[in-house]
């Protein structure tokens, strides 16, 4: 039986359900006065070793507050203006590294050299190839195939915001329609939802000029 610190705070904090155990790593570290990597990685040497299956989720960004808080109304748009500009430029850069992992694996050369070189290493001893990736076995480029652009679909788009009352939040209502999950989606119990990622095949950052 597991005694060390990280397997007693887990034990602790853990709550059960008909299905899955749960634990907020934050609060059992908290609890038990425990760096929060001590009981992740007491969680996956668990999940390494077969003993449990783990699943992660609900992970969310935390903003501390460091300034007295705007008072203004004007004050307290400029903040939200610079939050939604930060998440958007987050977005984005999560985007383009989708991108660039697209054009390496399309790219004429050896997967295992290029994605090596990408984080600024190299294959050992010299070598160009890897022997085999796709790559290095055919010698051709993997043709990527892009799906044909889609016509905004205004049905599909008005059993969303049937189905979310939310109107202050466009990026959300995206994420409902594209099918991408989060914290909220969950609490909300969108996900079982048909109009969850039922947009999947739009362009993520389309601009309708709808207003609801």
């Amino acid at each position: 039986m597991d005694t060390s610190p990280a397997a007693t705070a887990v034990k602790l904090s853990s709550r059960q359900a008909k299905k899955w155990t749960s634990i907020d790593v934050d609060q059992a570290a908290q609890r038990q006065q425990l760096d929060r990597l001590e009981i992740i990685r007491k969680l996956q040497n668990w999940s390494e070793l077969g003993v449990i299956e783990l699943k992660t989720s609900g992970v969310i960004n935390i903003y501390r507050v460091l300034q007295k808080l705007p008072s203004t109304p004007g004050e307290i748009e400029q903040l939200v203006d610079a939050l939604y500009k930060e998440l958007q430029a987050r977005e984005t850069q999560e985007l383009n590294r989708m991108r660039e992992v697209i054009d390496l694996l399309t790219g004429s050369g050896c997967f295992a050299r290029s994605l090596a070189q990408h984080f600024g290493d190299d294959l050992p001893d010299q070598q160009t190839e890897c022997g085999q990736c796709t790559w290095c076995e055919t010698h051709q480029p993997v043709r990527l195939i892009a799906a044909p652009p889609v016509p905004w679909d205004r049905e599909r788009f008005a059993k969303v915001l049937k189905a979310v009352e939310v109107r202050d939040d466009a990026r959300f209502l995206a994420r409902v329609a594209f099918g991408i999950s989060s914290p909220r989606v969950t609490a909300m119990k969108l996900s079982g939802d048909p109009v969850f990622g039922s947009m999947a095949d739009h362009d993520f950052t389309v601009s309708t000029g709808l207003s609801e």
